[in-house]
């Protein structure tokens, strides 16, 4: 038992260093896309709100690979067709269309802003995950412990 609740301590001890580290990695990231803008560009608001735009993406096939499959390409197929439509009502409203680099915007910026919202959007997936591990974890933890 003694062992059991080490181990378990131990595992808190990583998942909060990995949480730690990702937590730093997105503000890097934030902080080089703001870098990259540099100063006075008339294009910052609108590159910003590419970078910072939440998006609906494809679940990984983790879920999949553990043999849960075909529920969840069901689940794929709904949330790509919600997609499109949310994407488009979204756009509407907020008057931009992100999906195109405006005249006299320099692509290679847009480019880059729609490149790092890609790799924001994965850090932060991976945050979330390591975060519901930890909690998990320390579920696991205080039960060891009563």
């Amino acid at each position: 038992m003694e062992s059991k609740i080490e181990e378990v301590e131990w595992t808190v001890q990583e998942k909060e260093k990995l949480v730690s580290k990702l937590q730093e990695q997105e503000k890097t990231l934030d902080l080089t896309f703001m870098e990259s803008l540099g100063e006075n560009n008339k294009f910052k608001e609108f590159l910003v709100k590419v970078y910072r735009k939440k998006i609906k993406r494809a679940r990984l096939n983790t879920q999949q690979d553990k043999g849960e499959g075909e529920d969840d390409e069901d689940e794929e197929e709904e949330s790509d067709s919600d997609e499109s439509s949310s994407s488009e009502d979204e756009s509407d409203e907020e008057g931009f269309d992100d999906s195109v680099c405006p005249p006299g915007c320099d692509p290679a910026l847009f480019d880059q802003a729609v490149k790092m919202r890609e790799q924001r959007l994965d850090v932060e997936e991976v945050l979330t995950e390591e975060k519901k591990h930890l909690d998990g974890v320390r579920r696991e933890l205080d039960g060891l412990l009563k």
